[in-house]
């Protein structure tokens, strides 16, 4: 996300940056070349006679030219083709570096879970993002935890390290230790779930295992007899897409492209002194 803000904000600078190179470009008179040999190009002022010194031809058959060069169209226009060019490079930069750069793989998993035959708490829901790249895995579950009294209490767990945090119904943050069964009775509990009851404590076991099974790498469906004792639904999807810095990275380094590109055909060139060995 942040990447992605800095490249549309470079983007931004870029378009700024190269509309004003642009606009002050067009603004200037057209630039003239001397009058030159139109044979080899060098500069009239040398002549001493029809014939040129440098290239030997008589300026009589081959001309005198004083061409205009670099008008304010002619920048226009090769503003027009370097953007041309960018806009076309660019999309197929990013296809072609999608078969060469690793892949990502993005699974989401969530699930509404309600407690059947026992009390203590109204619903929990899991929600479970996770990407894979380079047989890394990493992602965020968030557990909410709805109670009888509207409260609303809250666990979010890493993935692969297990760290998690409690928030409860203030909004209070706090730190835990790794996620396990004895962290989830501990927070279950602080929520106000009477875990004395022995159909409450196998249901908060059964919790533990089903949060385990949608944190682990497996898409398919909790194994039978894995929650008796809740009722629900559930939803998996999962895609493979480049990585995410991919698209961000592109874009700022066309921009920078573009803008160099600019900056380079827009600059008034003088012409260089036609030599003996250039006129050869």
């Amino acid at each position: 996300m942040i990447l992605e803000t800095l490249a549309a904000v470079f983007v931004l600078v870029a378009v700024a940056a190269g509309t004003t190179l642009v606009a002050r470009a067009l603004l200037r008179g057209p630039v003239q070349s001397a009058i030159r040999c139109g044979c080899c190009g060098a500069p009239a002022d040398s002549l001493t006679s029809f014939t040129c010194q440098v290239c030997g031809h008589d300026v009589r058959d081959v001309g005198l030219r004083a061409a205009v060069a670099r008008s304010p169209a002619a920048r226009f226009y090769k503003a027009i083709a370097v953007t041309l060019v960018v806009m076309l490079l660019a999309p197929m930069s990013v296809e072609l570096l999608r078969g060469i750069v690793p892949q990502t793989r993005y699974s989401h998993a969530s699930q509404s879970m309600y407690p059947s035959g026992f009390g203590g708490f109204e619903a929990i829901e899991l929600d479970c993002k996770m990407a894979e790249s380079g047989g890394e895995v990493s992602g965020r579950m968030i557990a909410d935890l709805s109670m009888p009294t509207g409260r609303m209490h809250s666990m979010e767990i890493a993935i692969p390290t297990r760290k998690c945090w409690t928030i409860d119904e203030y909004g209070q943050r706090r730190e835990r230790e790794m996620f396990s069964e004895l962290v989830l009775r501990e927070w279950m509990k602080e929520a106000g779930v009477d875990d004395g009851d022995k159909a409450v404590s196998d249901g908060i076991s059964q919790l533990h295992q089903e949060m385990q099974h949608v944190m682990s790498e497996s898409d398919g469906p909790a194994p039978r007899g894995m929650r008796p004792s809740f009722s629900g639904g559930s939803s998996n999807s999962s895609s493979t897409q480049p990585a995410q810095w991919l698209r961000p990275v592109v874009m700022m380094f066309w921009a920078a492209f573009w803008l160099i590109a600019l900056a380079w055909t827009m600059r008034d060139r003088a012409l260089p002194p036609a030599t003996v060995e250039a006129a050869a």
